[in-house]
């Protein structure tokens, strides 16, 4: 199974992958929560696959155009999980997060980093850069989705 096309969340984030023959992902993201709503690069690895699944990992550095009080402009998430195929035969990436922000106090270094858990589908196997821009057909793909 090759994990390139455009996948989307529960929550209408979008990840657009590129998987290539060393393993390597690259791609694009779009979160539709938090304060960074403009597309970013990512970067990532993923394994042979093995038994129906995959093992995927990938990383996108956010930037806040306004932190909250003692926060800086920057904020970093690392995704990793398996793909798959669930119960009605979709490809699915099931992950777990770390999301890490910039703090100016060390103290408050324990508060910095959250953790989640997300899940995407696979809504086309052909990686449209559009599709994360045209939020009307976002919309349209997510209503369509079982998440």
């Amino acid at each position: 199974m090759s994990l390139t096309g455009v996948w989307m969340n529960e929550l209408h984030s979008v990840l657009l992958l590129r998987e290539h023959d060393d393993k390597s992902l690259t791609g694009q993201y779009r979160s539709m929560v938090g304060r960074d709503s403009t597309v970013r690069p990512l970067s990532g690895r993923t394994s042979v696959a093995e038994g129906g699944n995959q093992m995927v990992a990938f990383a996108v550095c956010f930037e806040i155009a306004a932190p909250g009080p003692g926060e800086g402009h920057f904020s970093v998430c690392a995704w990793s999980g398996w793909s798959g195929k669930d119960g009605a035969g979709n490809y699915m990436i099931d992950t777990h997060w770390l999301l890490s922000v910039s703090l100016f106090d060390k103290e408050a270094a324990w508060a910095a980093t959250k953790i989640g858990k997300s899940t995407f589908q696979r809504v086309q196997e052909t990686p449209d850069e559009k599709l994360l821009t045209d939020d009307e057909a976002l919309n349209e793909l997510h209503k369509s989705l079982e998440l």
